[in-house]
């Protein structure tokens, strides 16, 4: 019956208003939404009424069997389909780590966001309740809790004061009842309507568009030689995954190569760690690995050896080659210099592919 339930029980209404299911919202609480102010609550019964949702409050789920739901009173009602919607809950891993817990297994800790027993050990978010200023689990308050840990973790490590961490005691709700209106609440402000949805879904839209664009897996370097790159930094560079070729530099790379070698280049959407290849029909598909170390100073004549010596294992073994996958290691230098190598070396494999029909795919 908390804000996730109602929220979802009324959006599956709206969508599905055409086909117009039979929706039920069970609750262990005796009123939906508690701790919203009454008129908020009142709101939402209205719309669930309206959207023709049966609400059973004061039914604690006790088992579910196969298209059967059964409550604590007893009752029970058959299903389609089940939609669980709970609340915020400790892992059993917390309460047996031996550090102090609140009600409902949350890990105590001060305002400083450390354990009240080890100030070594941080916790913010919905696994943590600050003993000082318990407040409800609510994704508001984790994400203001963020700066203050990420500061405390570098203040301790410094040794330096940390900071103590004073959560709001109210914050804003807006909460969807379908039909594209939402009730709005802070304290004792309530009110409803459409221009509470428009507000609640450009909030939503605001906050998801963080997502849509994700950074590269490695950043280029701001220095572009090597002597400037050593220098900007006081770490040694990544050997993994963050070693690799920043993704922009490789999409300047193949869009050169591209005007080249266009039937044998891979796209840049098309260039990926694992490709789908489709065999033959009727035949076989052989697969074979292969790597060479530098052997000459040129890369684009580098590129040329490694792609021959790849291609002879397939002759060896009677096939054509048709397709394949290109593995290089770079020196470490420059973001151009690095661009620049890829380029050359990539044209060298593609000179030898392309005569022999072979496509590079990633």
């Amino acid at each position: 019956g908390g804000a996730g339930s109602v929220e979802l029980a009324l959006a599956m209404a709206h969508r599905l208003r055409d086909r117009a299911p039979a929706l039920s919202l069970f609750c262990a609480a005796a009123d939906i939404l508690p701790g919203y102010h009454h008129r908020a609550r009142a709101t939402a019964r209205h719309a669930l009424s309206r959207a023709g949702i049966a609400v059973h409050c004061a039914s604690r789920v006790s088992a579910v069997s196969a298209g059967q739901l059964t409550v604590e009173n007893g009752g029970s009602t058959a299903f389609d389909a089940l939609f669980w919607c709970t609340g915020a809950a400790a892992a059993p891993w917390v309460g047996a780590s031996g550090l102090r817990t609140v009600q409902g297994g949350f890990l105590a800790v001060h305002d400083t966001l450390q354990s009240v027993d080890d100030p070594v050990v941080f916790a913010a978010g919905d696994i943590a309740t600050q003993v000082q200023h318990p407040r409800p689990k609510a994704g508001v308050y984790a994400v203001r809790q963020a700066p203050v840990l990420a500061a405390n973790l570098r203040n301790l490590l410094l040794q330096r004061p940390l900071r103590a961490h004073r959560p709001q005691q109210r914050f804003l709700s807006l909460l969807s009842l379908g039909e594209r209106r939402a009730v709005a609440e802070r304290g004792p402000f309530v009110a409803s309507g459409a221009w509470a949805w428009r507000w609640k879904d450009r909030i939503d839209r605001r906050f998801m568009a963080q997502f849509a664009t994700l950074p590269e897996n490695m950043p280029n370097a701001a220095a572009d030689t090597l002597p400037e790159t050593l220098a900007a930094t006081t770490q040694a560079p990544c050997g993994g995954c963050g070693a690799k070729v920043g993704g922009d530099r490789l999409a300047a790379a193949l869009a050169e190569l591209r005007q080249r070698y266009p039937q044998h280049c891979p796209t840049t959407d098309g260039a990926e760690d694992a490709a789908v290849v489709t065999a033959p029909a009727g035949g076989i598909q052989l697969q074979s690995l292969d790597i060479l170390r530098g052997l000459v100073s040129d890369p684009w004549l580098m590129g040329r050896i490694a792609a021959n010596h790849a291609l002879s294992d397939l002759y060896a073994s009677g096939a054509q080659p048709t397709t394949a996958l290109a593995a290089l290691t770079l020196p470490f230098s420059g973001p151009s210099v690095q661009q620049r190598d890829l380029v050359q070396l990539l044209a060298g494999a593609l000179h030898e592919f392309a005569a022999v029909g072979c496509q590079l795919v990633g």
